[in-house]
C-alpha cells in the first residue's frame, strides 16, 4: 500500500555536501586533541584524534554510498487539474548497494517540502510512496527533480543527490459549472433567421477530410 508523505523540517539549502554544526564540532575536537597530544607527547590522545578523524571520513563515505545508486520517478494516475488536490506516486529503487538512513524530499508545493525517511532499501527493491498537492496554475508546469539527503550513520556530514531528472506536467484548467437556464435561453435565442442554434457534429470521415 502506498504510504502518504509526512511533513518534515524545511528543506535544507546547501550544495552537494554540507558540514552541519555537529561535524564542525567533531573536527574542532579532533584538531584540539591532535594538537594537544602532539605538544604534550601523549600517544593515547594522538591515537584518539586519529580515530575521530577516521570516523568522520567513514561518515563521508557511507553518506555518499547510501545515495549512489538510488533512482526515483513520479507516476501521475490522471492529469492534474488546477486548483484541485491531486495524488501521485513516487517509485524509489536502488540497484546496489543497500541504501540506509536517508531522506527523500519532494520539492512540489510550498517551502516546507514533504518528504519520507527511508530507513532501509534493499538492492533491486522498489518502494511506492504517495504524495499529494495542488497546482495553482494551468498549462505546462515545470516539475523539479526529487532530492535525496543522507547523513548516515553519524550525521557529521550531509550528502545531497538529485535522484530523478527535472520534468514537466500538463495541468488542465478547472471546469466551471454550466447554468442550465442560461444555456437553454442561448440555444433558443435563434441565429437571426428563425432557426435555432444547434451543435454541429463532425463525423470521423469529415474530420479526416478537413485534417488533410
Amino acid at each position: 500500500m502506498p504510504t502518504e508523505f509526512v511533513p518534515l523540517v524545511k528543506r535544507p539549502k546547501f550544495p552537494f555536501r554540507n558540514l552541519p554544526i555537529e561535524g564542525k564540532l567533531w573536527l574542532l575536537a579532533t584538531l584540539g586533541l591532535g594538537i594537544g597530544g602532539a605538544i604534550k607527547s601523549i600517544n593515547l590522545v594522538i591515537i584518539l584524534a586519529i580515530l575521530l578523524l577516521a570516523l568522520f571520513l567513514l561518515n563521508v563515505w557511507l553518506a555518499g554510498r547510501s545515495l549512489r545508486s538510488v533512482q526515483a520517478k513520479r507516476l501521475w494516475p490522471k492529469a492534474p487539474i488546477a486548483g484541485l488536490p491531486i495524488s501521485w506516486l513516487v517509485i524509489v529503487s536502488t540497484r546496489k548497494p543497500y541504501s540506509l538512513g536517508w531522506t527523500l524530499y519532494e520539492p512540489l508545493g510550498n517551502d516546507d517540502c514533504p518528504g519520507w525517511l527511508i530507513l532501509s532499501l534493499q538492492p533491486n527493491e522498489s518502494l511506492e510512496l504517495a504524495g499529494r498537492g495542488i497546482f495553482q496554475k494551468r498549462g505546462k508546469i515545470a516539475v523539479p527533480a526529487l532530492e535525496g539527503y543522507s547523513g548516515y550513520p553519524f550525521g557529521l556530514i550531509q550528502s545531497r543527490r538529485l535522484i530523478s531528472p527535472a520534468d514537466s506536467v500538463i495541468v488542465l484548467a478547472r471546469p466551471r459549472p454550466v447554468n442550465r437556464e442560461r444555456l437553454l435561453r442561448w440555444l433558443h435565442g435563434g441565429t437571426g433567421d428563425g432557426e435555432l442554434r444547434r451543435v454541429i457534429r463532425i463525423t470521423p470521415h469529415e474530420g479526416e477530410f478537413h485534417g488533410l
